[in-house]
């Protein structure tokens, strides 16, 4: 299972029961802190991403320590009003990458596909890389998901 909570329920002090019920009740694979600028122009809740599978009734109360993945993202490819940010070099340029598309169009009367390539500013957002890093980390710890 995978849920996005509010940071309260993972560090409030009278909340303390929420998170003792899910060490108890499942193995909690992996924690993302989440840039607080994800759900914004609406939402200004500082969230985690926690993925967690549920304990059989032999588990509950046996689980041995267990690795944890924990992440953090700095950059969602958005600022707080919503606006796109995009991925600059070091003297501020962006930074391009090619998108190839297919087209048609007519030549001579004829329809004719034809593939484009464009040249498109890349969207500053560390979400998009936490999957491949967290498969390595899962295989190197052997977990299977």
């Amino acid at each position: 299972m995978a849920m996005v909570i509010p940071n309260g329920i993972l560090n409030n002090v009278s909340l303390a029961y929420v998170r003792q019920w899910i060490l108890d009740h499942t193995q909690v694979i992996a924690v993302v802190d989440m840039q607080r600028d994800l759900f914004q122009p609406r939402n200004d809740t500082q969230t985690s991403m926690v993925i967690l599978r549920r304990l059989s009734e032999e588990e509950i109360g046996r689980m041995p320590d267990y690795p944890i993945f924990f992440a953090v993202t700095k950059k969602v490819g958005h600022d707080k009003r919503g606006n796109t940010v995009w991925l600059r070099d070091d003297t501020g340029n962006d930074i391009l990458a090619e998108r190839k598309s297919r087209v048609k169009v007519f030549v001579d009367g004829e329809l004719v596909e034809r593939e484009i390539v464009e040249k498109v500013p890349v969207v500053d957002d560390d979400l998009p890389n936490i999957p491949a890093v967290f498969k390595s980390w899962a295989k190197k710890h052997h977990i299977g998901l």
